[in-house]
């Protein structure tokens, strides 16, 4: 659909360490409860870039 719902979003944020109640803080300021690849990264590039980093530096298989 071109979306990331709320839930999909709350799992990976939670996934990468982050608080569950600061996840669902932020997570409540968004009206339609989704999330367009944009809005995934402008508002959480500080997250999505650490996560990044931390995968790169990893042996993923």
């Amino acid at each position: 659909s071109g979306y990331i719902d709320a839930i999909e979003l709350q799992k990976l944020l939670i996934q990468w360490g982050l608080p569950e109640d600061e996840v669902d803080a932020y997570l409540a300021e968004d009206d339609d409860k989704r999330f367009s690849f944009e809005e995934f990264y402008q508002n959480l590039k500080p997250i999505w870039n650490f996560a990044y980093e931390h995968m790169k530096g990893e042996d993923v298989v």
